[in-house]
Formats: structure tokens, sequence, C-alpha cells
């Protein structure tokens, strides 16, 4: 999958944060959700 680079070097910067920003918010919801699964699990009988 080839992705498009922006030639100028702002929109290089806002397309580089809006894809750490996604990334960060994916391993974020994926820390958030394995903890609960740890939660359920300690708490099932």
């Amino acid at each position: 999958m080839r992705l498009a680079v922006p030639s100028d070097l702002s929109a290089l910067l806002s397309t580089g944060f809006l894809r750490s920003v996604g990334s960060l918010g994916i391993k974020v919801a994926t820390a958030g959700l394995t903890y609960l699964t740890y939660v359920v699990l300690s708490v099932a009988p």
C-alpha cells in the first residue's frame, strides 16, 4: 500500500502528526481494553 507523500513541509508535518495521533489513540484503546479484560477475568468466578 503506497501512500502519497506531500511535497511541502507543512503538509508533511500535519500528515505525520495526524498519523501519530491516530496510532497513539489505537495504542491507548488497546491498553484500556486489555486492562478491562483483566478486570473482568479477575472478577469472574
